[in-house]
């Protein structure tokens, strides 16, 4: 069982829970970015829909050469 489906089920197995949560609304979002920095290498300060559309090509850059740099070696 993943880290997400602990959260869920420990907060609706405790009978002492709140009926909307709160608690695992927050261990949601923090869970969340985590997964968004670990995967696309971005925080709340600079999410955006551009830099989640350039993610492809941001990691294409960062693992290969350019063009330029390639042929000048």
């Amino acid at each position: 069982m993943s880290s997400l489906q602990n959260l869920i089920f420990s907060a609706i197995e405790n009978p002492l829970s709140l009926v909307w949560f709160p608690e695992l609304t927050e261990q949601l979002v923090t869970y969340s970015w985590k997964n968004i920095h670990e995967k696309y290498e971005l925080q709340e300060d600079n999410y955006s829909t551009e830099a989640i559309i350039s993610w492809p090509y941001r990691q294409f850059n960062k693992h290969h050469y350019s063009f330029k740099s390639y042929y000048s070696e």
